[in-house]
């Protein structure tokens, strides 16, 4: 074996074994009642501030689907300039609230 499959192999065991089982459900209710639903897929990107973005109705068909964590620029490791990475950007998601996860505060 090599030491790549080795370590693929090993990686993998020890993150099954260290890993909770229902990690990856979605909508998984836990023993304290509350549900834990995963929120990282279905986003979209815009390398810029949109102005009306925040709001329900906005269109944004045209942005980029991401999965986060996300890049947003890529830079290499060195020698390059912190104002390339220092710029507002835009990240869209769409929610919805069942009437069964309502939240008791409103």
């Amino acid at each position: 074996m090599d030491r790549r499959s080795f370590i693929k192999t090993t990686s993998t065991i020890i993150a099954s074994v260290a890993l909770p089982a229902g990690l990856a459900g979605a909508g998984e209710e836990t023993a304290t009642g509350r549900s834990i639903l995963p929120m990282n897929r279905n986003w979209r990107f815009h390398p810029a501030k949109i102005a009306g973005a925040e709001l329900p109705d906005f269109d944004d068909s045209g942005f980029e689907r991401i999965v986060i964590p996300h890049t947003n620029v890529e830079l290499p490791w060195h020698n390059f300039d912190d104002r390339e990475y220092e710029f507002i950007s835009t990240y869209r998601r769409l929610l919805i609230q069942s009437r069964y996860n309502r939240c008791a505060y409103g």
